[in-house]
């Protein structure tokens, strides 16, 4: 008898040692996933959200989830992908929810807006994977920072038990100029 169920992600870990046909990660929405994780750790970072469908832009290198409460879209590692959903966001009034490995998501906001491009009004940044150096995040924060007339920010961090990925939460809100 299979142990999977309908709706079920089956996602490639690299940290999985099991190759075979057995080896997925199964990904399922059980305890509400990530937007559940950031109502009970951090409260604060999901108001700006309040009575908002938020976009989640997924830039891992992998499938993070289910997200019934958001539009997402996956940028398979594309730094253009990720500043077209950013300007698409921006266009439609979505807060944003960019997911990512530190260099990446900091790589991606950089180019976005050394191209001169708007950012949405709430942008929640949330990276793990390995952990996010505090001079880059001061770096992409201050760079959201001088990008809007007013920007508030905030920052969390935990590690989970069962692994040393370090998983950080840092929230721009910003008011385009």
């Amino acid at each position: 008898m299979s142990s999977l169920r309908p709706g079920d992600v089956l996602s490639f870990s690299s940290g999985f040692q099991q190759r075979g046909p057995h080896g997925f990660r199964v990904l399922r929405n059980e305890k509400g996933g990530l937007l559940n994780l950031l109502k009970t750790r951090w409260p604060q970072l999901l108001e700006p959200f309040e009575g908002r469908t938020p976009m989640v832009i997924n830039a891992y290198p992998a499938c993070i989830g289910r997200f019934e409460f958001a539009v997402v879209v996956d940028s398979y590692l594309s730094g253009s992908i990720v500043s077209r959903a950013l300007m698409l966001a921006e266009l439609e009034k979505l807060p944003v929810m960019l997911v990512g490995q530190p260099l990446f998501v900091a790589d991606a906001i950089f180019r976005h807006l050394d191209r001169g491009l708007v950012l949405p009004d709430t942008i929640l940044i949330g990276v793990g994977g390995y952990a996010l150096p505090r001079s880059l995040e001061a770096a992409m924060l201050g760079a959201l920072r001088e990008s809007a007339a007013t920007s508030t920010c905030s920052r969390a961090t935990a590690w989970p038990r069962s692994t040393r990925a370090c998983w950080s939460a840092s929230i721009a809100t910003t008011k385009a100029r």
